[in-house]
């Protein structure tokens, strides 16, 4: 998720807001005062802060297992309920009605946060250590009205803290490097990962539910006290020592601009961005299918136990451990639409015969592969849609991402649970995530070249045009 064409036709964006920038090899710095220093800075190549990233990859960490668990056996446990299988897709859809709802307020309202902390970290310092109560609390009801109720309660607060998590890499990494940097992300969320799933079918074989959902609250804590231990925000985006928070209201007119911000394109530039989103939709569509009843999958239809089943899955992330960074590398080499439009393709080919020859001991060789695959989809999508951006805008932007794979991860689940419900069987699933990538696949080439295609050329090359100093100018995003 670099395919950026310079001939291509971009669009014009309307200036609302003017964002502050500058020199990204001199973040941790005020900008150059002169024309000199300015004009050095720009022919400098911006270089990533390694250690700044993995650092910001404890929150996705916390994310990450925070979900795997929760996508491995909460649907387990509502059809041991008794939920027929579309009531189960539209409780495990809950948290993706939130992604295109909750998380856009929660994006914008970070925008404008100013605490001890920063404006980002705050969200997750509130909302994961809740969250991981939920879970606890998901393990232990008793009943089907107590566990979706916690469900839902558990869906709503990590929505709120994803925005402004996933915002952090983009507030200090320069344009040109967030392909890099989101893999180095996806690697540590590979590892929240390996954590939940790995630990978790251990725990689940040995003690239950409930003792396995203490073990991943405990790993969402800790993931998110290493985050707010290493990660310092930029000084600009915290308040001075006994200087009061400034927690500023969002009105509905705010929240409606930042969920859907308005952009001033022509006829062409509005199709293109348009077909983007469109790709997003349908690419989520089938693997939403995929994560949500690979555990039903191989319980129901290959006759394996639940702790078995989410074994498989840590192949799935180990996988992703590997291929996080290079995925993130062959982004910048090639082009992110071209890695990820190879990553899908190749994800089509493999899926295809599964219905048929889908057996137990093959799974552990389907999750490694398809985790290699969807790593280059996933690491370099992020970025490929959010070319947009800007510091002080970079909630904001995610708006649109989460907008349309939210959208698409909360109606699949709920669609493929009517196609099980009338076919009996969750082999299909593999089918169906193949016309959601095959759709996808062929309107990439209509998307334009720099992912939205609404950059400036000049905004494009300008790269060292970043900065979180807020002190020089930079295009402007509406």
């Amino acid at each position: 998720m670099a395919m950026h064409d310079a001939t291509a036709r971009m669009p014009r964006i309307r200036s609302i807001h003017r964002i502050s920038a500058a020199s990204a090899t001199h973040a941790t710095h005020a900008a150059p005062r002169n024309a000199g220093a300015a004009a050095t800075a720009s022919s400098a190549t911006p270089r990533l802060n390694l250690v700044q990233t993995f650092s910001i990859g404890f929150g996705m960490l916390a994310i990450a297992a925070a979900w795997a668990m929760y996508n491995a056996f909460v649907p387990i446990k509502l059809k041991e309920l008794a939920i027929p299988t579309a009531i189960v897709g539209i409780v495990m859809g809950i948290d993706n009605l939130c992604g295109f709802t909750v998380q856009p307020l929660f994006g914008i309202l970070s925008d404008k946060v100013r605490t001890r902390w920063g404006r980002r970290i705050p969200f997750a310092l509130f909302a994961i250590p809740a969250a991981a109560v939920c879970l606890m609390l998901i393990a232990a009801a008793p009943n089907a009205p107590l566990t979706i109720a916690a469900v839902v309660v558990y869906a709503l607060l990590m929505s709120t803290c994803r925005a402004p998590i996933v915002a952090l890499m983009p507030d200090v990494t320069v344009s040109s490097q967030r392909s890099t940097a989101n893999g180095v992300i996806n690697f540590m969320g590979s590892i929240g990962n390996v954590l939940a799933l790995g630990g978790g079918s251990l725990l689940y074989r040995r003690y239950g539910m409930s003792v396995t959902f203490v073990a991943g609250a405990f790993i969402m804590v800790a993931a998110v006290a290493a985050l707010a231990r290493l990660v310092r925000e930029p000084a600009e985006f915290r308040t001075e020592p006994g200087e009061p928070a400034r927690l500023p209201f969002v009105s509905w007119r705010e929240f409606r601009a930042a969920a859907v911000p308005r952009l001033d394109l022509d006829g062409d530039d509005r199709r293109r961005f348009r077909v983007m989103l469109l790709v997003l939709f349908l690419y989520t569509m089938g693997s939403s299918a995929i994560e949500t009843y690979f555990t039903l999958y191989a319980t129901h239809d290959l006759g394996m136990d639940a702790s078995a089943a989410s074994g498989g899955l840590v192949w799935f992330a180990v996988s992703g451990i590997l291929f996080a960074i290079p995925a993130g590398w062959l982004g910048t080499r090639f082009g992110r639409r071209a890695t990820m439009g190879a990553g899908l393709l190749l994800a089509m080919l493999m899926l295809a015969p599964m219905p048929w020859v889908g057996r137990a001991e093959l799974l552990p060789w389907l999750a490694f592969a398809f985790g290699i695959l969807w790593m280059m989809v996933l690491v370099n999508a992020l970025p490929w849609a959010t070319e947009l951006g800007g510091t002080e805008h970079t909630g904001t932007m995610t708006a649109y991402y989460y907008l349309a794979t939210s959208g698409g991860a909360a109606i699949s689940p709920a669609l493929f649970g009517l196609i099980q419900q009338a076919t009996g069987s969750y082999r299909w699933m593999f089918l169906y995530a193949i016309a959601g990538f095959a759709m996808a696949f062929a309107l990439m080439p209509f998307a334009g070249e720099n992912g939205t295609g609404l950059l400036p050329s000049a905004a494009v090359s300008r790269t060292p045009d970043w900065s979180r100093d807020g002190k020089s100018a930079t295009f402007a995003v509406a």
